[in-house]
């Protein structure tokens, strides 16, 4: 694993074949975190301005996000992701060739997600503008 400091409180992380991965972030400016050929990885995470999360070939993802100005996540390849999010102003998710999506988001002022190759997506959605761009999925809502 490398990891970068700087002195504004910046955090940037470069994670490759790691078989679990487990992260607690708070009180962070800004979160780059870039993951590769990861088992298992759990990411909490809490009153970050910026995070940008780019995820690729890993089997489980489970990632909780409260108080975040702006997040942004690029995930590929992943067998099952979960994702909890909660008080975020703009989340933009760009999702491919995932097995199964579950997207749990509570007052999100803007959310763009955008999905290719899905197998199963289960979506709960509340206070939140919602924005699809979906191509080869199956849609459950609830």
């Amino acid at each position: 694993m490398k990891h970068v400091w700087n002195f504004w409180y910046n955090l940037v992380l470069q994670v490759q074949d790691v078989t679990c991965l487990v992260l607690l972030v708070q009180d962070v400016t800004c979160l780059v975190l870039h993951v590769k050929d990861v088992t298992s990885l759990e990411l909490l995470v809490q009153d970050v301005t910026c995070l940008i999360l780019l995820v690729q070939d890993v089997t489980c993802l489970v990632l909780l996000v409260q108080d975040v100005t702006c997040l942004v996540l690029l995930v590929q390849d992943v067998t099952c992701l979960v994702l909890l999010v909660q008080d975020v102003t703009c989340l933009v998710l760009h999702v491919q060739d995932v097995t199964c999506l579950e997207l749990l988001v509570q007052d999100v002022t803007c959310l763009v997600l955008q999905g290719q190759d899905i197998t199963c997506l289960l979506t709960r959605v509340t206070d939140t503008y919602f924005s699809f761009d979906m191509k080869h999925m199956l849609l459950n809502t609830v």
